[in-house]
């Protein structure tokens, strides 16, 4: 329910991707979440260990905090909000609980796969990035639990899955 703020060109056209789907439609479900990772496409958790593989130390930033988000459990997510029957249509936050820093993430990533590459961390202002990020990207599911009945788990249960696949 906060109003948005976005900090780049990117988070700007999803605002207005939002925009135009309210404009268009009376009926919807926009689901925001953070920090994805899964099987298909590139993503945070694959990237870390694939450095890990040719780096022994990985500088990451450590002032940005955010809930890492397992696809599968998005997917899940997902189908409990289309079969609920009193799910209002509207704006859910959906991303799996707990938060964390992704420096700190980077170290329990090695940690659960067992690799004893270091991790250096850095702020933000270290790292050359083409966009600003947000410092705390932490989302509130209340909503869509509070409709939907579904909890979703701890970001480190799902990565632990993930890791073990």
């Amino acid at each position: 329910s906060d109003r948005p703020n976005p900090l780049s060109v990117y988070g700007d056209s999803k605002l207005k991707g939002e925009e135009a789907v309210k404009k268009v439609l009376k009926k919807y479900f926009i689901l925001r979440t953070s920090w994805l990772y899964g099987k298909k496409g590139k993503n945070f958790v694959d990237t870390i260990l694939a450095k890990a593989r040719s780096e022994r130390a990985l500088m990451v930033v450590s002032d940005q905090r955010g809930s890492p988000t397992y696809t599968k459990d998005l997917a899940k997510a997902i189908r409990a909000l289309l079969e609920t029957r009193d799910a209002k249509h509207g704006i859910y936050h959906v991303s799996n609980s707990g938060s964390i820093t992704w420096y700190d993430y980077a170290k329990e990533i090695l940690a659960l796969a067992g690799s004893d590459a270091r991790v250096q961390p850095i702020s933000s202002d270290e790292l050359e990035m083409s966009a600003n990020r947000p410092a705390m990207s932490v989302l509130d599911n209340s909503k869509f639990s509070r409709y939907t009945g579904y909890k979703m788990r701890h970001w480190r249960e799902a990565l632990r899955e993930y890791i073990g696949e």
